[in-house]
């Protein structure tokens, strides 16, 4: 009977570990994609912070009355507005992006994001892309400072 119960529980972990158990593939894109995630914040705080700060300039200059009568300080206003827009079109982007990403779960893979069947490569992949078009808004983000 020892022997019994001895070989059930060895079996058990046995096959707890082996359902757990993650292929090397599928473990690099759960380390991209945490990575990906921290870029994302961090691109979504400056990009909301570079916003306040021009809107907030902004709203200080159209209340200076000269504004329109001084063609160097209303240049200014237009690029500043048109920098605003800027940093605005890349915060919808960053949103259309997280919409359209799907991630991988803490453990397992989503099967809502990644239908059964789908391998760990294509997975990986996946991760991949999101990071490549991630990195596109970084750069514009970055170019656009």
């Amino acid at each position: 009977m020892k022997y019994n119960i001895f070989t059930i529980v060895i079996v058990t972990i046995l096959l707890t570990a082996c359902v757990s158990a993650e292929s090397e593939t599928l473990k690099k894109a759960r380390a991209q994609q945490i990575e990906m995630l921290k870029a994302a914040q961090i691109i979504d705080s400056l990009l909301s912070l570079n916003t306040a700060n021009i809107d907030g300039k902004l709203a200080e200059m159209s209340q200076d009355t000269t504004l329109s009568s001084d063609s160097t300080k209303l240049s200014i206003y237009m690029e500043m507005r048109e920098r605003s827009n800027f940093y605005s079109e890349l915060q919808n982007e960053l949103s259309d992006w997280r919409l359209q990403t799907h991630l991988l779960p803490e453990k397992g893979i989503d099967a809502a994001a990644f239908p059964e069947g789908t391998s760990d490569a294509d997975v990986l992949a996946s991760i991949q892309q999101a990071d490549n078009r991630l990195n596109e808004i970084k750069l514009r983000c970055e170019a656009g400072r």
